[in-house]
């Protein structure tokens, strides 16, 4: 279900991605070329646990708020394999981000995944209503706090549960 106009941070927990979604136009998802640094409008939807944001309106992955379906063989197990680019963003917060997803069906709990080395413990997700990213690791401060050219920061998530078929940096 998504509940709002905007775009929405989705991902699927099936071991063919997208290739069998109901209600919803996959031709419409985006994602994250983290090896270029840039937006792919046009990126492969059959891969389980790439993260896609979905935009809901008009012309959209939905054309409002509502519910899509995906349905397939759901993944049991799954390991990301992450990239990473030294481009920056035009007054982005620095390199080496990717865009993936919870790739199960029940929720993932961001402080029992293992990272390997060199890879951030926090994790950051889209709110469309707000327009902000809502932001989640132990112990960490608002990383935003007191800079203003960062126009995006949100607030620290009370859970570390990322839930099923959402998107997350």
């Amino acid at each position: 279900y998504l509940g709002s106009v905007g775009h929405h941070g989705i991902s699927s927990p099936m071991t063919a991605g997208f290739t069998t979604t109901n209600q919803g136009d996959e031709t419409k998802l985006y994602a994250y070329n983290a090896s270029s640094g840039a937006w792919n409008t046009t990126p492969t939807v059959s891969s389980p646990g790439v993260g896609f944001f979905a935009p809901v309106g008009s012309g959209g992955f939905l054309t409002s708020a509502g519910t899509f379906s995906v349905t397939g063989t759901p993944l049991t197990s799954h390991t990301h394999s992450l990239e990473y680019s030294s481009n920056v963003a035009a007054g982005g917060s620095g390199a080496g981000w990717n865009l993936i997803g919870n790739p199960y069906t029940c929720g993932l709990n961001w402080g029992s995944v293992t990272k390997s080395a060199g890879v951030n413990g926090a994790m950051y997700i889209w709110d469309p209503v707000s327009s902000t990213y809502l932001y989640y690791q132990d112990g960490i401060v608002n990383p935003f706090a007191g800079n203003t050219s960062y126009g995006y920061a949100g607030s620290q998530l009370a859970s570390g549960v990322i839930a099923p078929l959402q998107a997350f940096w």
